[in-house]
């Protein structure tokens, strides 16, 4: 009878006296440790083998007293054998746990620390792509979303510039911010300019408020009925080519300058929208007055080509020439 054993042939009656081997365990590598066999022959005459479990690395690693037995860290597993020394320099587990916490915060710090523009640009890659990775930086910066639609739907339109949004969310990327802290920037700035607009809106509100009741008091203290200086000033301002739906005539002073102006001038000298005969009924000498009298109201616009009242003039000009004309042709029919 033969028995094979760790490559070895026993023989019948060889290791007479032993009574049992021993074997080697494996166990290297393992973070278990060594184990040990027995080998022992059945009734068969088979052999038995029976093994010792290998002892953990951490088995018994420290005491009751939290002391560390450091001939433990001999049992280490190959991808801890490296931090061996490391581990070596820790008396209790109190001391391995501190350790840690101090390593793992400096090297938080040592990450997030200002850079001193000497580093390799390999590191500054490295250090730029922890940062983006904590903060959820997005690859993109439409990642953070910044649309009028998201943003700001309810601030008017011309408020909102897309492209500056663009760059503000470039900086944000650069600057490695999250999306949460970007948009809190960009919202922030959003309730600024509508606090802006809401106060422009209550100051103008307020100006022309002011400028109606500035308007009403000059009126009263002029002895003129305010609906006939709402005309006045209305028809003032038509003569003067002056639109009454315009800002500037939203101005007290203009409109009362409006209504001085009607009263200077011969109420048949107004030109009244929607009556373009009316005249001083002497419309031969009202058109040349046009032409050639500096104080005439029309007189600039009409000889000034770029006025924007230019082409006005004229035509009021050739009206009273044309009506002028159709009065000297009844006068000779009649005559």
């Amino acid at each position: 009878m033969s028995l094979f054993f760790n490559n070895r042939i026993l023989r019948e009656g060889e290791g007479a006296g032993a009574g049992a081997g021993s074997g080697a365990g494996s166990g290297a590598g393992d973070g278990k440790g060594a184990g040990t066999g027995d080998l022992k022959v059945g009734a068969d005459g088979k052999a038995i083998i029976t093994e010792t479990p290998p002892v953990p690395f951490f088995k018994g690693l420290y005491g009751d007293d939290g002391k560390i037995d450091k001939t433990a860290w001999d049992r280490l597993p190959d991808r801890l054998k490296p931090y061996k020394d490391q581990f070596s320099k820790y008396d209790t587990v109190e001391a391995v746990l501190d350790g840690f916490g101090n390593a793992h915060s400096m090297a938080v710090k040592k990450a997030l620390a200002p850079l001193t523009g000497t580093e390799p640009p390999e590191i500054v890659q490295e250090r730029n792509q922890l940062l983006d990775t904590i903060q959820g930086v997005p690859k993109d910066i439409k990642g953070y979303g910044f649309t009028r639609e998201n943003i700001a739907k309810d601030l008017p339109e011309q408020f909102w510039d897309q492209t500056l949004a663009d760059e503000f969310a470039a900086l944000c990327q650069r600057s490695h911010m999250s999306p949460a802290d970007a948009k809190a920037a960009l919202l922030l700035q959003v309730k600024a300019t509508k606090a802006q607009l809401a106060a422009a809106q209550t100051a103008e509100t307020e100006y022309y408020q002011g400028q109606d009741l500035a308007f009403e008091k000059a009126m009263k203290t002029a002895g003129i009925d305010m609906d006939k200086a709402i005309d006045l000033s209305v028809r003032g301002a038509a003569t003067l080519g002056i639109d009454p739906k315009s800002p500037i005539f939203k101005n007290a002073a203009v409109r009362a300058a409006m209504v001085r102006f009607a009263n200077l001038v011969a109420e048949d000298k107004i030109v009244r929208p929607g009556d373009p005969e009316a005249g001083t009924g002497d419309e031969l000498a009202e058109a040349r007055d046009i032409a050639s009298n500096p104080q005439n109201p029309l007189y600039k616009a009409y000889n000034d080509p770029l006025d924007p009242r230019h082409e006005m003039a004229k035509a009021r000009r050739n009206e009273l020439y044309r009506i002028d004309g159709e009065k000297k042709l009844r006068r000779g029919a009649q005559a």
